[in-house]
């Protein structure tokens, strides 16, 4: 599902305290959003772990172990 980056209780209308425990657009646009930043920390991981790599590989080049 495409969603914008805006919580969907931006200007909303029907807005009250604690409303967001109940509001399933809400919900719904939270699951969506913890989707999305597990899978940028996913490739955050995987960019790290290949710069560990590269660096690990030129020290041993240098013969710095």
């Amino acid at each position: 599902m495409a969603m914008k980056n805006d919580p969907p209780c931006h200007h909303c209308q029907e807005r009250y305290l604690g409303c967001h425990a109940e509001c399933q657009r809400y919900i719904e646009y939270r699951a969506w959003r913890e989707a999305k930043l597990a899978e940028k920390a996913k490739r955050r991981q995987v960019m790290d772990d290949l710069a560990y790599i590269w660096q690990d590989n030129m020290r041993k080049k240098r013969g710095h172990l």
